[in-house]
């Protein structure tokens, strides 16, 4: 299996050049995020996956390709001194495409192309690091509301089999990060998604068939350092 990761480590790479710069040179940009602070800020989160020749528990799969990225903007108020409620919104597609021979049944091919759209309020701590405050942990816990279509198309034996998903998706999230200032007010941002709890709601539509419902609560502890949520801020 082989898996590549586009920009995500060149830009975490690039943060931590800028925070040792910052700490030998002492840097004096820093800023006291205190109650009445506003912010504006813009993330990304960008990966992509292939594998090849992987025998699964369940299916063989000779070739597989996945792309994702996804853009947030969002805003905030600062309601007590390193305490910030906001708003998130999110915009994202994935597409992939694969060759597999399930258990027991013959070679298919399959593409699928999905996009989705995020609304997340939440809650955002900071705790200063250095005497200078340029750099600061911070921990976010958010609500969220998710709805995401998807279209699959599969071929077995020259037969079409096209699904569409409709997936509702409402939960709580837990994102710890860090923050670079490098200039008074504008800082980097890079984040990881460690916990998440969803309820999901996904109808599925199929050619010849009848229509399926499927709901389900998850819990997921996974880290996915495929998908940092990397970006920039500004406060004020």
């Amino acid at each position: 299996m082989k898996t590549y990761i586009i920009a995500p480590l060149l830009l975490y790479l690039l943060i931590a050049i800028i925070s040792a710069q910052s700490i030998i040179a002492q840097s004096n940009n820093g800023l006291d995020i205190l109650k009445g602070t506003q912010n504006f800020g813009l993330s990304f989160s960008v990966s992509a996956k292939q594998v090849e020749n992987d025998n699964q528990l369940i299916q063989y799969v000779h070739n597989s390709k996945n792309n994702y990225w996804n853009i947030s903007v969002e805003g905030g108020y600062t309601i007590a001194d390193y305490a910030n409620t906001g708003l998130r919104l999110s915009f994202g597609q994935s597409a992939e495409s694969g060759i597999i021979t399930p258990m027991n049944s013959t070679k298919s091919n399959s593409e699928s192309f999905s996009r989705a759209y995020t609304i997340a309020p939440y809650l955002m701590t900071y705790l200063p690091i250095g005497k200078n405050h340029f750099m600061y942990l911070t921990n976010r816990v958010e609500l969220l509301y998710r709805y995401e279509s998807k279209l699959k198309e599969t071929v077995n034996q020259e037969l079409l089999i096209r699904q569409h998903y409709t997936i509702h998706k409402m939960g709580a999230g837990f994102r710890p990060g860090v923050l670079v200032l490098v200039q008074e007010g504008f800082g980097f941002e890079v984040s990881l998604n460690v916990l998440g709890l969803t309820y999901s709601i996904e109808t599925n539509t199929n050619t010849n068939q009848p229509d399926t419902k499927k709901t389900e609560a998850d819990i997921d502890l996974k880290l996915d350092i495929l998908k940092l949520n990397l970006g920039f801020s500004i406060y004020f």
